[in-house]
């Protein structure tokens, strides 16, 4: 059993790894954080000052802070520690992490140079793979690439004292200023039992004095793994094959061993009976949205102590034969391996179905339930003696904070989130029509409509830069082809990989909502309703994310969202955010409904909302008819 020097002894729920931590009693923090008026910082910017009030209420808290989008919450927070000289630990899945850190290092006051740690996965920090990586590029395909086998661990290898994945372990750690790792590098670090690991580990508890985690709605959403066994259509069905990895068999046993194993699970007699239920069950399309297509089974097969051992192998064995030439053109058929070895060694499948492009698609699911519990689990180990902030301005169910994280109640980034009242220079534009993910209003039925919306609108700011963002990626390559291309045009899509990246554009064309197969969280829930639930959560999240990109952090300058195919009661749904925020889910005979309350007497503690055009609707002489109307006041928005 692997022990970490702490004092009192907790248990890892996944790993069984002890580790020893002293249990907080941290100080409770009003609800509503205010700026003093004078705080002891050069920089007196109120957001600062926030930040600075914040951290005076003790040197132990444990709290989510809720903030309007946009607000640089993280941001201040990080330049406030610096201002204290309080090393700090940011875990973020956020794509623009660099350009939070170079705010923060501008905002504080007290450091001329800033030693930022950054715990990289070992793809992009071990030296070693850097050096396989250039002889064997198909590398950069493989998803995972374990950490090399050396003798004595990472401490015996020739690049040790110049590795970037172990610069953590060398430097004074009274030298370090910032560390930074990703939500998916932390939740390897906590499963591998590996010395180095645990030693990373340790340091990454002990250094900092404050710990943000940023962006912490993502840690409410279960990752959910999936594999497509069947697609059903009008032609038939078509089953997964595993002709494409027999050649394989010779040269790893450990992938045979996997596809065996998942083969047995598919050959199941439940699971058969299963996959023919949840066909007939879908094929009453009329109601398919109000069904929740999920069949659970227990995997007991395989031993939890050799689950890991046989993932890992695996790995390990992928990249071998890649070296050696023995995958080439089929990268793309190995990646399915990565999803079937974690439905394989989960305690707990579930047999789905959802519903694309005309398609049912049965796919055999799993939840990433470690990852879960481990991200639950790593705020108890660090939390001692430290601030541990949750930060978001789209916090979903803010009562999961107190029953994963012991934190106490909400706390509101200053009055409303929103403290210097940046919403008020945002516009967001419903439009007059609705369009879906499928169905006779679907995107894709309309693409000619929307594309002749857009040519209006760059028309009517000609000169401007101008975001699009579609609903998916496959009609933003639709949308690069059918419009001509400008210099000050940028094409987009909801959950692209700079997702959160803030854009210098003040006008946003959105295309419909962040929407998903409405059967996304079947795996994850136990009815429909809480599926529908998650679903409406996440397209929020997603949705209002997106568009805050185009926002002025400073309220300066004004910001128009044109929402092409979003109602009113949708437009205002995705801009409803605050303490104690719900999304209550019913029935009617039309199917699901759906409202977005936020349950606090307290108007302070719910986040300052934009203006909206049917709010213009007295000063203009009415409700907008067509996209022209939309667009005069959208151009009359942005030349106030």
């Amino acid at each position: 059993m692997i022990r970490v020097s702490f004092p009192e002894e907790i248990k890892d729920p996944v790993t069984n790894i002890l580790y020893y931590v002293y249990e907080p009693k941290p100080k409770t923090v009003p609800r509503v954080i205010a700026p003093f008026f004078i705080s002891q910082r050069e920089n007196q910017d109120i957001r600062q000052t926030l930040a600075y009030a914040l951290f005076e209420q003790g040197k132990e808290i444990n709290i989510p802070l809720m903030g309007t989008p946009r607000s640089g919450i993280s941001s201040y927070l990080i330049a406030e520690s610096l201002n204290r000289d309080e090393p700090v630990l940011l875990v973020s899945s956020n794509k623009n992490v660099d350009e939070i850190i170079h705010e923060a290092v501008n905002k504080s006051n007290s450091k001329d140079s800033v030693n930022v740690v950054s715990i990289l996965p070992a793809k992009k920090g071990c030296s070693k793979i850097q050096l396989d990586l250039e002889m064997y590029p198909k590398l950069y395909d493989i998803p995972i690439i374990p950490l090399p086998k050396i003798e004595n661990g990472c401490k015996g290898c020739e690049f040790y004292e110049s590795c970037k994945y172990t610069e953590i372990l060398r430097v004074n750690p009274d030298s370090i200023d910032l560390i930074v790792i990703s939500y998916e590098k932390l939740v390897a670090l906590m499963l591998n039992p590996s010395p180095v690991s645990r030693e990373i580990i340790k340091r990454i508890t002990e250094v900092p004095k404050n710990v943000i985690f940023d962006e912490c709605h993502t840690l409410e959403l279960e990752n959910i793994i999936r594999v497509t066994i069947a697609i059903q259509n009008q032609a038939g069905s078509v089953f997964l094959e595993f002709n494409q990895f027999e050649s394989l068999y010779e040269r790893s046993q450990t992938i045979k061993d996997v596809i065996t194993e998942f083969k047995n699970i598919l050959s199941k007699d439940e699971v058969k009976t299963a996959i023919s239920e949840i066909l007939q069950q879908a094929a009453d399309k009329k109601r398919w949205a109000e069904k929740h297509h999920r069949i659970v089974f227990h995997n007991n097969t395989i031993a939890p102590s050799t689950k890991q051992k046989l993932a890992m192998d695996m790995y390990k064995e992928i990249v071998d034969l890649v070296k050696k030439g023995h995958i080439k053109d089929n990268i793309r058929d190995i990646k399915i391996l990565y999803d079937i070895v974690s439905i394989v060694k989960s305690d707990q499948y579930s047999i789905c179905v959802s519903s694309e492009n005309g398609n049912l698609n049965v796919q055999i699911t799993a939840v990433d339930t470690a990852r879960h519990e481990e991200l639950r689990f790593f705020p108890k180990i660090v939390r001692s003696g430290k601030r541990v902030i949750f930060t978001s301005g789209t916090i979903l169910d803010s009562t999961k904070y107190l029953q994963f994280f012991d934190t106490q109640d909400p706390v509101m980034w200053g009055a409303k989130g929103d403290l210097l009242d940046i919403n008020s220079k945002m516009l967001i534009l419903p439009d007059t029509k609705k369009y879906d993910f499928i169905g006779k209003n679907s995107i894709y039925k309309n693409k000619n409509e929307i594309v002749e919306s857009i040519k209006k609108i760059r028309t009517a700011h000609a000169g401007e830069k101008i975001r699009i963002v579609a609903m998916n990626r496959r009609l933003a390559d639709e949308l690069s082809d059918s419009l001509f291309q400008e210099d000050n045009t940028y094409i987009d899509y909801y959950n692209s990989k700079n997702r959160y990246i803030p854009s210098d554009c003040r006008i946003l064309i959105a295309i419909s909502c962040a929407y998903k197969p409405i059967n996304t969280f079947d795996p994850a829930t136990e009815n429909e309703f809480e599926s529908h639930k998650k679903y409406l959560e996440s397209v929020h999240a997603d949705t209002w994310k997106k568009w805050n990109i185009v926002k002025d952090s400073e309220g300066k300058e004004p910001c128009v969202i044109y929402a092409l195919g979003v109602n009113e009661k949708t437009c205002t749904d995705i801009a409803t955010w605050g303490k104690n925020r719900l999304v209550i889910i019913g029935k009617d005979g039309r199917g699901f409904t759906s409202d977005v309350v936020c349950r606090t007497s307290c108007k302070d503690e719910i986040i300052n909302k934009p203006k909206f055009g049917y709010e213009l609707d007295k000063k203009f002489g009415g409700k907008c008819k067509n996209i022209d109307e939309i667009i005069l006041r959208g151009k009359k928005w942005m030349s106030n």
